[in-house]
């Protein structure tokens, strides 16, 4: 099958503002729970964050930003909290050529 080579799609460095358009589950080699952000003519990125969530570790704190309600022992669906919301964050290049999240920066707009 032949396939067309496409230039890639570079994401500056810097601040973007985007929505949450889904919430992908990983288990390998971890469990990561993925936000997929939309941005700027269609480009995608992806934040991941370890899927169990506490009110102090970085997954607990960003469903508090988007307005979740953390109780030990409740049942949460990250999918309904991040979903279709409209967020900012920051990106910057690693040493490979590829934009990455920066930790902490993901916030509701």
């Amino acid at each position: 099958m032949l396939r067309k080579v496409e230039a890639p799609k570079t994401i500056e460095d810097g601040v973007h503002e985007g929505k949450i358009v889904d919430v992908k589950y990983r288990d390998t080699p971890f469990e990561y729970t993925d936000l997929v952000i939309e941005f700027e003519d269609d480009k995608r990125i992806v934040a991941g964050y370890p899927s169990a969530f506490t009110p102090v570790n970085k997954l607990g704190k960003l469903m508090t930003l988007f307005g979740a309600v953390l109780e030990v022992d409740k049942e949460l669906d990250p999918t309904k909290i991040f979903k279709g919301k409209k967020c900012s964050f920051m990106t910057v290049t690693n040493e490979k050529g590829y934009a990455n999240v920066v930790d902490g920066s993901l916030k509701p707009k």
